[in-house]
């Protein structure tokens, strides 16, 4: 294991590490991410919240990945 990550160190010692991104970015990439985050949270909170069955959280789950594919993200 040692070896190991010595020679990683070894191999990598040439990247360069980048800068960090402003917190205007960070903002702006999570609000851009944020719909389709909500997918998993629209499934779990559906089936274990007792609103929807699997089959319904199914059907809920894909309309909503193709209006966020579709009129969100449509790039």
């Amino acid at each position: 294991m040692v070896l190991l990550i010595a020679l990683v160190s070894w191999r990598c010692r040439h990247i360069r590490i980048p800068e960090r991104p402003s917190r205007a970015a960070v903002w702006h990439s999570i609000r851009e991410a944020l719909p389709g985050l909500m997918t998993p949270i629209i499934i779990l909170g559906g089936i274990y919240g007792g609103f929807l069955t699997p089959s319904e959280t199914a059907a809920v789950a894909g309309i909503w990945a193709i209006l966020v594919g579709f009129l969100i993200h449509p790039d």
